[in-house]
């Protein structure tokens, strides 16, 4: 599933927390992983950002959707598998 080696995967999880509180992140459940809205805009959202290519690049199995709009931004996270939806809650969560 994904090519991160055990240690970078350790340490995914907690950067990923960080970033979202940063971010001023509310993370609500959705259809196969996570929907995040922002209270941070433009230049603080960099490090989601950077995170999203990370990730999309060692996890091909997620799907990351970044929508904007004057109200903030929202980024749906999600796989096609509940194995992997879980696994996307408990990363972004810390409950996994």
């Amino acid at each position: 599933m994904c090519t991160l080696s055990q240690a970078e995967r350790a340490a995914r999880g907690p950067e990923w927390r960080d970033a979202l509180r940063s971010a001023r992140a509310q993370i609500t459940d959705a259809e196969g992983g996570v929907s995040i809205t922002f209270g941070a805009r433009g230049g603080e959202l960099a490090e989601i950002h950077d995170l999203v290519r990370a990730e999309s690049a060692c996890c091909a199995w997620m799907q990351f959707e970044m929508a904007s709009a004057a109200a903030g931004s929202t980024l749906l996270v999600t796989a096609e598998s509940e194995e992997g939806a879980d696994l996307i809650r408990g990363m972004l969560r810390g409950d996994g």
